[in-house]
């Protein structure tokens, strides 16, 4: 974040190293800006105008910070695709010379060792979480007979009136079964387990892990902006018509500065935080040309914006302030404006 002397100066008057359009120039790009909307008129900019410089200046500093780590790591697999070291994490060149987010994984030489696995304290196995580790299940001994129904009777072939049906030679007429998974028993295997236990599926039934030191180094950009002038009153797009005057990491490599953005930018790229592993500095420019006249008893503004001095009038935004414009010129549309009882007319 900017602090109170980046705020300062981000209020300050653009450095005079930009210079403004002639007052002919500006009044045929404006007028050529109201001939192509009906609803302005031609005359908008008859009166004199008064042109002054409004560029803004930004300054633009990125700083790629650093931060390393060691840390104990257990796993399954040995990381063995990771780049290794035999040093102090503090001294390792991983050769990363970008600009954006990074980070840099290795693994510290000889730090390999084997461990007992942490989920099955080194057996290889676990308890089987669908019979607990009983390795057998609950069951019903009796089920109904599935020959009879349960009415213990064997069922009538062709009829038979007037005779009771004979009884199920499978239940013996008792309607029920011995369970065929238990056997009668009231305890049938579990199927999921082998006597309670499954393979560890942390090891693999093996009972062991690999504990390694692992070095990690993270980079990320920070990035601070700092502005000469205001570009508020240029609109919501202006920023976007910034051109870029150079880039430099050392103070004093972009010649031909404003006096205050030079200083500025040897003090930033001179300045090195904690962390800090390399810093550069962009100078970028916003071209932008203020141009003042009368319309009646107001004063209107309207910018210039970039390099191929692109028309920007806030006023024109507004649809009631434009109708007391038709009012004020003598425009078809002005008994619109009657209507409507606009200020002015």
């Amino acid at each position: 974040m900017p602090g109170p002397d980046e705020r300062a100066d981000a209020h300050t008057p653009a450095p005079a190293w930009t210079s403004a359009p002639t007052t002919d120039e500006a009044r045929e790009r404006l007028s050529a800006w109201a001939r192509a909307r009906r609803s302005v008129p031609d005359d908008l900019f008859g009166e004199p105008l008064r042109v002054r410089d409004v560029s803004v200046t930004m300054l633009r500093v990125t700083r790629l910070l650093e931060a390393r780590a060691e840390h104990e790591v257990v796993t399954t697999v040995p990381p063995l695709s990771l780049p290794l070291y035999d040093r102090p994490i503090e001294q390792v060149d991983a050769g990363y010379h970008g600009w954006g987010a990074h980070r840099w994984e290795g693994l510290r030489d000889g730090s390999l060792q084997p461990v007992g696995c942490l989920a099955c304290a080194g057996s290889g196995q676990l308890a089987c979480v669908v019979c607990r580790g009983e390795g057998r299940l609950v069951c019903w001994p009796r089920q109904i007979c599935r020959w009879c129904g349960g009415s213990g009777r064997a069922r009538r072939a062709f009829g038979g009136r007037g005779r009771a049906a004979p009884l199920c030679t499978r239940c013996l007429g008792g309607g029920q079964q011995a369970c065929f998974r238990c056997r009668g028993s009231g305890w049938r295997p579990c199927l999921v387990c082998a006597g309670g236990h499954v393979r560890c599926h942390t090891c693999t039934g093996s009972g062991l892990q690999v504990r390694s030191t692992r070095g990690e180094i993270r980079w990320w950009p920070s990035v601070e902006e700092i502005e000469y002038g205001d570009p508020r009153p240029l609109g919501p797009g202006a920023r976007r018509r910034a051109r870029s005057r150079g880039v430099t990491t050392e103070p004093g490599g972009l010649p031909g500065l404003p006096e205050e953005v030079g200083r500025r930018l040897d003090a930033e790229l001179r300045r090195a935080p904690a962390g800090q592993v390399r810093a550069k500095a962009e100078v970028m420019v916003l071209l932008a040309a203020e141009v003042t006249w009368r319309d009646g008893d107001a004063e209107r503004r309207a910018y210039l914006l970039g390099e191929d001095r692109s028309p920007y009038v806030p006023d024109a935004r507004s649809p009631l302030r434009r109708l007391a414009w038709l009012r004020r010129r003598g425009h078809p549309l002005a008994p619109v404006a009657r209507r409507l009882r606009l200020p002015g007319a």
